[in-house]
């Protein structure tokens, strides 16, 4: 998919003289045309290209917050060395509150005293606690232009999350679930000379977090949520609703080590799959009930007792991730519960079908507070948060800012396009691009020249020309809210690849016009769930004007800014201190 927005803007530039006859028979030659070139050769190739609405997304996630051309494990360098680290805000042991300053002397002296303890959670269904999470990051996003060189944009970012978190499910080793109301939810972005501010909806301010054993589902009861407000909740690392799964849950003594599970560890991470678990944990001190555990790389040896790299090795939507990143968390014995974590990442992503290639830094910190009972998740809150999502909140819509029409998708749809009259979205499976989705406003047309199903059928041939095979399938019908609605199947070959192209012709009562064509590579229909059929039911088109949407855009642009004065992300500038019980 290399290039794929700036060849889909050059192709529309060069056939604006056509823009007229384009219009009328729903877009089809052009539509059909631009993107199969780069479609069928991303099957080979695997990696993406530029994408013109990646900055609506791209950095209100840990992940897409940087990463790129990976580096020689020899050059890779730890953020925080283990035998020379430099403590940071992140890493730094929390100071234990007591009469008298504690010094180093006498916390070593205290540690001594305690030789082990018993690192178990005591979280359990019903258990309830204040969340305070800081995210701070700075990084590189890099995409390959038209010469297939990397070109890079910096970008920085703080990020503050406040939430009450109940247990609903807790199992040591099994399913987990929580629900959560958002006092806060926010992030400033800086990416160039664009500055955005992505908060949460107060409407959404209850979201639930399912961990089936697998994976975490986040979702929000009311219904599907924007994708930029999914990423916000769902791509930061550490979903507190498995934190105390880096607990043993078992006695240890001081300087024992163990790992994680490495579905855990992906979990954690929003990863897909972890090559090579080098996560060690170790108990590092006991002081006045409080447990400090460090978290660190450790590589090990081969065969040969050479050196392996230490550096997680990753995947994720297609792209290899590389992480650096060590931390600490301080465990509560009176509570039972870890009730802070510090975190400092260093993350090198590969560009993919879905995600450009990043390089990030990344400080992470997470209070804790448990509370004796809820305070805002009462019994009421909570019983509208029970059972199993319906398929509605698990979809994300999509109200455009440029383009004149608004649906909902699948969480696999990733946004590619994004531009006044375009729109592309890549359903990706198993990190491979499956099917490409591009959406076309044609304007406003005159119905009395609008054609008949036959005569699109013949500009869909004449548009694929010597690719054409034939046709699936044909149907003609009324939309939800009356639209005209023309649905063409057809099979081809492009490249000696076989593809399967799915046409929506879409024209309301007053004449405004949207083609949605869907291009599937026939070997991957089998991979492929129908979810594009969401897209289209949901699909409605919002006829407005240049002068009304920019007065739109500024608008809400105003509104973010005051939003921001009023709510600035949670900062959390240190550590909690611990009380002596």
């Amino acid at each position: 998919m290399r290039n794929r927005s700036s060849r889909l803007r050059t192709k529309f530039n060069a056939c604006s003289a056509r823009i007229t006859y384009i219009a009328r028979v729903g877009a089809v030659i052009l539509i059909s045309f631009l993107p199969v070139v780069a479609f069928a050769q991303s099957g080979a190739q695997g990696n993406g290209a530029n994408r013109s609405a990646i900055n609506s997304k791209i950095g209100s996630t840990l992940k897409n917050v940087g990463g790129g051309q990976r580096q020689d494990s020899a050059d890779r360098k730890p953020l925080l060395p283990r035998g020379n680290q430099t403590k940071s805000d992140a890493t730094r042991t929390p100071p234990v509150a007591s009469g008298s300053p504690v010094t180093t002397a006498q916390s070593q002296k205290a540690a001594n005293t305690q030789e082990s303890c018993s690192l178990i959670s005591g979280r359990k269904k019903g258990s309830c606690s204040i969340v305070e999470v800081s995210l701070e990051g700075s990084g590189d996003i890099l995409q390959t232009n038209q010469t297939g060189q990397y070109e890079r944009a910096g970008i920085e970012f703080v990020a503050g999350f406040k939430y009450e978190e109940l247990f609903t499910e807790y199992a040591l080793l099994g399913a987990v679930r929580s629900v959560r109301q958002y006092e806060q939810a926010g992030m400033k972005r800086k990416m160039g000379a664009s500055v955005t501010r992505p908060l949460l909806d107060s409407s959404r301010k209850n979201v639930v977090s399912d961990f089936d054993g697998k994976k975490i589902t986040i979702y929000s009861p009311v219904g599907a949520m924007k994708a930029e407000q999914y990423a916000l909740l769902n791509e930061a690392p550490f979903n507190t609703t498995l934190l105390d799964r880096l607990l043993p849950n078992k006695e240890v003594k001081l300087g024992d080590v163990w790992q994680i599970p490495t579905e855990i560890l992906a979990a954690l991470l929003g990863v897909e799959a972890i090559e090579n678990n080098t996560v060690r944990l170790t108990l590092t001190s006991i002081v006045d009930n409080f447990a400090e555990v460090e978290l660190y790389l450790q590589g090990g040896k081969d065969a040969k007792g050479v050196d392996l790299p230490s550096t997680l090795e990753c995947a994720s939507e297609g792209a290899s991730v590389a992480l650096d990143l060590n931390g600490k968390y301080q465990y509560d014995m009176n509570s039972r519960q870890i009730t802070w974590f510090g975190l400092k990442i260093s993350e090198r992503r590969s560009e993919s079908v879905a995600t450009p290639g990043l390089e990030c830094n990344v400080t992470l910190k997470i209070s804790v507070a448990p509370l004796d009972e809820p305070e805002k998740l009462t019994e009421d809150v909570v019983a509208k948060m029970q059972g199993a999502p319906k398929p509605e909140m698990l979809r994300l819509y999509y109200n455009a800012q440029k383009g004149p029409w608004k649906f909902q998708h699948s969480r696999r749809w990733k946004m590619i396009e994004d531009a006044d009259k375009a729109a592309a979205l890549c359903y990706v499976d198993r990190g491979e691009a499956v099917a490409q989705c591009n959406i076309l406003s044609n304007g406003k047309i005159d119905l009395t020249t609008q054609p008949n199903l036959e005569g699109y059928k013949s500009e869909i041939q004449k548009g694929l020309g010597d690719r054409f095979a034939e046709f699936k399938q044909e149907a003609e019908y009324e939309g939800q809210n009356g639209e005209s609605v023309y649905y063409v199947v057809a099979d081809g070959v492009f490249e000696e690849t076989p593809f399967r192209w799915v046409y929506y012709l879409i024209t309301d009562k007053e004449g405004n016009q949207a083609t949605i064509m869907f291009e599937i590579r026939a070997d991957f229909l089998d991979r492929y769930d129908d979810s594009g059929n969401e897209i289209v039911e949901s699909f409605r088109l919002l006829p407005r004007s240049t002068t009304g949407l920019q007065e739109t855009i500024e608008k809400t642009a105003k509104a973010d800014a005051q939003s921001d004065k009023k709510t600035e992300p949670v900062k959390i500038t240190s550590a909690p201190s611990p009380k002596k019980k």
